[in-house]
């Protein structure tokens, strides 16, 4: 890409496990030299030039060669836009941070001055909140229950287990020069026997569907299809319940047994849809009730309307809420939780004929 910064790095002849410079000095270089390349731009073509260059200053040896990288593994944009600002300073050759970006919780991304992404880090589904400076390295919460130290060239160096205490979102350094976390001893009792499975709990409790892939929507997607099945047998049984308990019982129905199937099978389709996209509030709540109003109460028609206009109102607030903020993301719950709270009061007015109180 011809709009993307030159980077120039320079590098010596010099020996792993080894600071004595007067050794390296009176030995003789190797003909064999090994890099790490690091700042390539994911998703694109990076060409790359290496010189050698003699002890002199002389030109040794140079090659130019072409490396496609792939693309990250957020698919968040590697090139952003950059604004010329009025100060006159020069700015620095380091990289901009952006961390918990909306909807790509446990990724972090760093930028050059001109908005190209040079790094991404991808943390155990814990928002990256806070950079510490370590000497030339630095730290970061690794995932809900570590901390890592990683050097300039990307490489975890150490890790901090913090064993049952779950990070809450910052670290800092306390005036001794320890690294203080602020952490919690439990958020549920899940944390004892499964800490791993807090990484995204901050997703799980506003609804978001990023980040999902067809390998997590897979068994979901079975157990919805099967109670879907389910449900649409049992419409006539449904609606013989809708005439209260004592009629279904005339009608030769067991309306305890039946009551527990149904309450077996809304339990599967919730269970199945908050696994993979959280806590979605409103939309039992907010789509049943548009769609009646065309479908009428008959089950055989509500349930299958209701079903498809769910998945409906459920891909338009998704897609609203990635594109009316973009670059940024907002998680589809917030969306959600924008159009049924209104929605909620309205309904509850309109129960009570326009009374507030």
């Amino acid at each position: 890409n011809a709009d993307t910064q030159e980077w120039t790095a320079t590098a010596r002849n010099c020996f792993l496990d080894q600071d004595d410079v007067q050794a390296e000095q009176e030995s003789e270089y190797s003909t064999v030299h090994e890099f790490q390349l690091i700042g390539l731009v994911p998703g694109a073509t990076n060409q790359v030039t290496m010189t050698i260059t003699g002890e002199w200053g002389n030109v040794r040896q140079e090659v130019t060669f072409s490396i496609d990288m792939p693309e990250t593994a957020s698919g968040y944009a590697t090139q952003l836009e950059s604004t010329e600002g009025e100060s006159t300073q020069q700015l620095s050759d380091g990289l901009f941070a952006l961390v918990r970006q909306n909807g790509y919780l446990g990724y972090g991304f760093f930028y050059d001055n001109q908005g190209t992404m040079r790094y991404e880090m991808v943390t155990e589904g814990l928002g990256l909140d806070r950079i510490l400076e370590y000497d030339d390295q630095i730290v970061v919460c690794a995932s809900a229950s570590k901390l890592a130290r990683i050097d300039g060239l990307g490489r975890v160096l150490q890790t901090y287990d913090l064993g049952d205490y779950v990070l809450h979102h910052d670290i800092n350094y306390a005036q001794d020069g320890h690294v203080v976390a602020l952490v919690e001893a439990g958020v549920d009792a899940i944390v004892t026997f499964a800490p791993d499975a807090l990484n995204a709990y901050s997703d799980f409790r506003i609804g978001s569907l990023a980040n999902l892939t067809l390998e997590r929507l897979a068994a979901p997607a079975v157990v919805t299809a099967l109670a879907l099945i389910a449900a649409f047998s049992l419409t006539n049984e449904l609606d013989v319940l809708m005439l209260g308990g004592e009629t279904a019982r005339s009608l030769g129905l067991n309306a305890g047994r039946m009551r527990v199937v149904l309450l077996a099978v809304s339990a599967a389709l919730a269970g199945a849809a908050v696994s993979f996209s959280g806590l979605l509030g409103f939309i039992g709540l907010v789509a049943p009730h548009m769609l009646r109003r065309f479908t009428g109460d008959e089950s055989r028609y509500l349930l299958p309307a209701c079903a498809l206009g769910g998945a409906a109102l459920l891909l338009v607030c998704d897609t609203a809420s990635r594109l009316l903020f973009a670059p940024y993301q907002l998680p589809v719950g917030i969306m959600l939780s924008l159009i049924g709270g209104p929605f909620f009061i309205w309904l509850l007015l309109k129960q009570r004929k326009g009374r507030i109180v």
